[in-house]
């Protein structure tokens, strides 16, 4: 494996999303709901609402 498919390997098992499965050639499911639930995700929703919140307020 190249370094960069090492860097994307690493990262995809960092996610914390278990669901994921590779269906095809360069394809990959994983479930909404592991995704949702991950901490990443939440941070990354709460800062979105709080921007969009800013935005109309001003």
């Amino acid at each position: 494996m190249s370094e960069e498919d090492r860097k994307i390997l690493k990262a995809l098992k960092d996610t914390g999303v278990a669901s994921r499965k590779v269906v095809g050639r360069g394809t990959m499911t994983v479930d909404a709901k592991d995704v949702t639930s991950t901490e990443a995700f939440k941070a990354h929703s709460k800062r979105a609402s709080e921007i969009v919140r800013a935005r109309k307020a001003s």
